[in-house]
């Protein structure tokens, strides 16, 4: 049985079996009563590997003394003898028990094989039948003598002259010695011949066709199931072929439905289920506020989240008892390599010890983990992404008060500024070339005679104050009148109108990308650099991901995270603290859904950027073979299908600020129904009013210039003091 187990868990379909040596039947019901006093209600699989006296004994005294147990105990003989157990004691059911035998006493063939042999099984039954079964052990003596004599029959067919027919033993010996101390005994010289002669018999025996392969092992053998249940009494409940896998035929063929088989038999309707869970925001959390009443929470009210909302609804709807219980070691299930007595941790330990019946939470459904428990359809789809602290742009400060000179580059602000002090310039010596500027004047004067006056509107002040009016694009009271003027004054406009528009469309999507920046866009961009480390958690599939991984980037990024052990951390809520804290010198590589809740948690610095690395989903897990997992696997569809699921996840994710409230901007965007994000700040446009203050000032100030100059040239012209 240990090598059987061993060569199970070798294959990765692991199997947990506590071995008890007991030394008598009265130490085997001892063992048995100390398992009943445990007062769990999960089922026992129990092994019997004793002898046919023995087993009967056990096997009626547990069903006369512990009745109360019949429905938590599935007992597997592990002898090819069911059939020959006394099932009088309970011959409608009343236990389950299953065991395999190779002798069909229900057809005609063997019927009449045995009736050829033996005439009669005991001095009570004449003939054999199911109402009198043959010891399994005569059966197989049988067919062993039968092999040997057909395998001699067959040297002497061949004509073998070397073979002796009188003494066999070398030297006239008598036989061989076992044990020619100290040399080792030599082997018989004709044991070879004999055992070729064996690998070639071929016969239909008490125990079925009897065959051998090239190694003496028999082949194409049938073993038939048998047992009962606590419905039904002893009954043929299959066969197990033992034919090639390379057959791609199933072995094991059930006649009755799979709930009669006693090993599968159905759980008892009043059973509290053990559900293992694992507290992660915002799955499954312990209550933080109190009772209404003021008392505290006890039993599965203790606990609020997304996958409690999902496991309440659906053990309400089949009408199912739970009982929530955290994984004591705080891991999901991780292989635990060159480990044999404890393969793997977490809730799937759990599950496959059958500690607990489900697991839920934010557990990953993986081909590692399918090969040891089962799992629901998906309730959650997902992906690996990268969360990192949200940073602003390298190219300015997110408080300069000039952000509004940003969206062009101080090159183009000097060219501009060339620009329009050239076209001033110009204006002004084409309007003092051209004649059409000139204005002929005449002015009254004081005594009454007329003075001629010549004047030209653009003079530098004009010239200037024009250029100035047509970059801000406001209207001037004066304009060109010459041709050349105009061609000057409408590309000037032209030029005004493209860097206007340009300088627009720009400070718009400035504006509105400058929170988008990061250093980090995508898995391509956090292989190729070493500045930011990032890494997954310890122990679930998102490492085992990146290390079984063949994509070269990713190959890459887990020879950068296994170069440092040091820097993984224990688990998500470590990640996510540790990039808050690190200043943009972190990145960590977990759940999407999982970003997506922290980042718009607490101090909102963090975001998830770049797209999903894999696809992968959350299930429910449970044992293999689980008697629930259809039912429990349609009921959950069900919730996913009426948009349950995805209204629970909603709430959760985008709603819920009864803890680590929401960022200011969630909030307001759930008040008013718009993102407000986009509003700009003082901060960013005060340059914006430092200028219009400055220019104010100027202008006061040079206005009382202009009044202390004009007054002192007035008195000096009147010979008058000030």
């Amino acid at each position: 049985m240990y090598h059987v187990v061993g060569a199970i868990n070798n294959a990765g379909a692991y199997v947990v079996i506590h071995f008890k040596y007991v030394t008598n039947v009265t130490d085997a019901l001892a063992k048995l009563a100390a398992m009943d006093k445990t007062g769990s209600e999960k089922k026992h699989n129990v092994i019997i590997d004793m002898s046919l006296n023995d087993t009967n004994t056990v096997l009626k005294r547990r069903f006369t003394e512990t009745p109360q147990t019949k429905l938590l105990y599935n007992y597997l003989i592990a002898r090819l003898f069911t059939n020959e157990i006394d099932f009088k004691a309970f011959p409608a059911g009343g236990m389950n028990i299953t065991g395999f035998h190779m002798v069909d006493y229900d057809t005609d063939v063997t019927v009449k094989k045995y009736n050829q042999v033996y005439r009669r099984c005991d001095l009570k039954c004449g003939s054999f039948d199911n109402t009198c079964p043959t010891s399994n052990g005569a059966a197989f003596a049988a067919d062993s003598l039968t092999v040997f004599i057909k395998a001699m029959d067959l040297l002497h067919k061949n004509g073998s002259s070397n073979f002796p027919t009188n003494n066999p033993y070398p030297k006239n010996s008598g036989g061989l010695a076992c044990a020619e101390w100290p040399n080792a005994p030599k082997p018989w010289i004709y044991g070879e011949k004999l055992i070729g002669a064996l690998k070639k018999v071929e016969l239909d025996g008490l125990t079925g066709k009897i065959l051998f392969d090239e190694d003496g092992y028999r082949i194409n053998f049938t073993l038939y199931l048998f047992g009962t249940t606590s419905q039904e009494g002893p009954a043929k409940l299959g066969t197990w072929e033992s034919h090639p896998r390379r057959l791609n035929r199933p072995r094991l063929n059930l006649i009755h439905d799979t709930k009669s088989v006693g090993l599968l038999n159905v759980d008892p309707d009043n059973k509290t289920y053990i559900v293992t869970t694992i507290l992660r925001d915002p799955y499954m959390m312990e209550k933080i506020h109190p009772r209404p009443d003021g008392g505290n929470w006890t039993g599965n009210d203790r606990y609020e989240g997304f996958c409690k909302d999902i496991i309440d609804q659906l053990m309400r709807d089949l009408n199912m008892n739970y009982e929530l219980r955290v994984v004591a070691d705080g891991s999901h299930g991780s292989k635990q390599k060159g480990n044999v007595t404890h393969p793997w941790n977490g809730m799937v330990w759990e599950l496959m010890t059958e500690r607990a019946d489900m697991a839920i939470g934010d557990l990953t459904i993986s081909a590692e983990r399918e090969k040891v428990i089962d799992f629901t359809k998906p309730f959650m789809n997902l992906g690996i992404s990268i969360m990192i602290r949200k940073t602003p742009g390298s190219q300015f400060d997110i408080t300069d008060m000039f952000i509004f000179m940003v969206p062009l580059s101080k090159e183009i602000w000097m060219c501009i500024a060339f620009a329009y002090l050239g076209v001033s310039v110009v204006l002004f010596l084409v309007s003092r070339f051209s004649p059409a500027e000139w204005l002929i004047n005449d002015p009254m004067e004081d005594d009454g005679k007329k003075k001629t006056c010549v004047r030209n509107d653009f003079g530098i002040y004009n010239s200037l104050w024009f250029a100035l009016a047509a970059f801000m694009q406001q209207g001037c009271e004066i304009c060109p009148r010459s041709v050349s003027g105009r061609i000057v004054g409408s590309v000037w406009w032209f030029f005004t109108l493209i860097v206007i528009s340009s300088y627009t469309a720009n400070l718009a999507a400035f504006l509105t990308t400058s929170r988008m920046i990061s250093p980090i866009g995508s898995a391509e961009d956090l292989a190729a650099q070493t500045e930011i480390s990032y890494a997954t958690s310890r122990e679930g599939t998102s490492r085992d991901f990146f290390r079984e991984s063949k994509i070269s980037t990713y190959e890459r990024m887990w020879a950068y995270m296994s170069s440092r052990p040091h820097n993984f951390p224990k688990n998500n809520a470590e990640g996510v603290r540790r990039v808050r804290d690190e200043n943009d010198k972190f990145a960590f590589l977990m759940e999407s859904t999982s970003i997506d809740y922290h980042s718009n948690r607490e101090d909102c610095t963090t975001t998830r950027v770049g797209d999903l690395l894999n696809s992968r989903s959350y299930g429910i897990g449970m044992p293999k073979g689980f008697s629930k997992k259809n039912v429990v696997t349609l009921q959950l569809l069900t919730l996913v299908e009426s948009a349950f699921v995805e209204e629970r996840r909603k709430y959760w994710w985008e709603e819920d600020s009864s803890r680590r409230g929401l960022c200011k901007d969630r909030q307001d965007t759930n008040k008013k129904g718009e993102d407000t994000s986009s509003s700009l700040s003082i901060s960013k446009i005060a340059g914006i009013f430092i200028i219009l203050l400055c220019g104010m000032m100027m202008g006061i100030i040079i206005s009382i210039l202009e009044l202390f100059y004009k007054t002192k040239i007035d008195a000096f012209r009147k010979h008058v003091s000030i």
